[in-house]
């Protein structure tokens, strides 16, 4: 059963259960129920439908823990609210009401009922955005702006901080996804290994995940910044991160791929891979941009995905992209992504540069069709990691 309950579920990379919460989802499985039905916050659904918030709660969270047959955005709706703060009472629609589905064989002298368990989705990447505060004033203002635009949350969200900070909370940039969504982070400077697990340290444990990295885009900083150099941070950085051992902290770097789409035979991306030793623990980020619309987006990133692969590597996720198409040429290009991340397992977020369209930004995510178009791959992975079918 275990092999089931792992596909079920659908952990994130690496993420440990805690014993009492593995025995319920799989006390849940056999027996037929709904997974986190037992919840002590939530009386059957007949009786009141309503669940009150508690610390690190999110929308897919609770759509997932409690096992509810609709999808985040459905209870998001719901509700009309973005932030979910402690003590929050939340509505539980009659639709989402948890389903156990069972089958029934009758034969001369036997009935057999059989549980019936979906099939593992297809890979459900996280659906988010590289987003900066801009003409809006805030982080939270633009992400806000950014999911208005979109009608649908952000599942992870990169964020930037142009030194090395001494505490995550301190950020304004990280600290605005606490308790809310993933996060990939990027910082720079030349840490001690004590400065790095300090750092680390502070990051909060409040359910979602945190990907780190340091000195991103290091090809395109030129001067000092050599592949030598930078493999050295990298290093310095896993072994902070090893130190710190925690599930939810993952070690990531972050190229542009223009290094293999201009096809320049005296560079590669491979140059700026972590050492070999420790490279399967990374994920790779990737920057593809569409310049002046002149690359579908498997030509931007699959020869650079090929050298990760040849290297050792597994996981890679879209931590910017951009295109100056628009109508439906930029809905397509966006369609097009969206499938080739959704069939190779080991891509596991797309993320859009860098703003909704009211900022005005070089690589804005224009309003109208593409924006819906991004929306709707935000379904697409909440449905799957809610092992519900979604018509694409």
């Amino acid at each position: 059963q275990s092999d089931r309950l792992v596909a079920y579920n659908r952990p994130m990379p690496r993420r440990r259960l805690a014993f009492a919460i593995a025995i319920a989802l799989l006390v849940g499985l056999v027996a037929g129920v709904a997974v986190g039905q037992e919840d002590s916050r939530v009386r059957p659904i007949a009786e009141l439908p309503y669940v009150e918030v508690r610390a690190g709660d999110s929308y897919w969270a609770l759509a997932r823990d409690l096992g509810l047959s609709c999808t985040y955005t459905e209870l998001w709706a719901a509700n009309g609210r973005s932030v979910l703060d402690p003590g929050t009472v939340l509505l539980i629609p009659p639709r989402c009401a948890p389903v156990a589905t069972t089958t029934t064989t009758t034969t001369v002298a036997t009935t057999t009922t059989t549980t019936t368990v979906p099939p593992a989705p297809a890979n459900p990447p996280l659906i988010g955005a590289s987003i900066e505060k801009g003409a809006f004033g805030s982080q939270a203002a633009a992400t806000m702006a950014f999911e208005a635009q979109t009608g649908a949350p952000v599942m992870i969200a990169r964020r930037f901080n142009n030194g090395f900070p001494t505490n995550f909370r301190n950020v304004e940039a990280f600290n605005v996804d606490t308790g809310k969504r993933h996060r990939w982070i990027s910082v720079k400077g030349d840490p001690t290994l004590a400065q790095w697990v300090s750092f680390l340290g502070t990051i909060p444990q409040d359910g979602f995940d945190t990907w780190v990295t340091i000195n991103h885009e290091p090809e395109n900083d030129g001067g000092s910044m050599t592949p030598t150099v930078f493999k050295s941070r990298l290093a310095l950085m896993s072994t902070a991160i090893d130190q710190v051992n925690r599930d939810d902290i993952h070690k990531g770097l972050v190229l542009m791929t223009w290094l293999e789409r201009d096809a320049d035979p005296n560079t590669s991306s491979a140059s700026w891979f972590p050492d070999s030793a420790i490279l399967p623990g990374f994920t790779l980020g990737i920057d593809p941009y569409d310049p002046n619309s002149r690359n579908d987006f498997e030509a931007l990133v699959s020869a650079t995905i090929a050298l990760w692969d040849a290297a050792g590597g597994h996981d890679w996720m879209v931590t910017e992209v951009g295109t100056k198409r628009t109508g439906q040429a930029g809905v397509d290009w966006i369609a097009d992504m969206g499938s080739y991340c959704r069939a190779d397992p080991d891509c596991k977020a797309l993320m859009w540069f860098h703003a909704a369209a009211g900022d005005n930004g070089p690589w804005y995510l224009p309003e109208g069709p593409m924006s819906a178009e991004w929306g709707r791959q935000v379904t697409l992975s909440l449905a799957a990691q809610s092992q519900f079918a979604v018509a694409a």
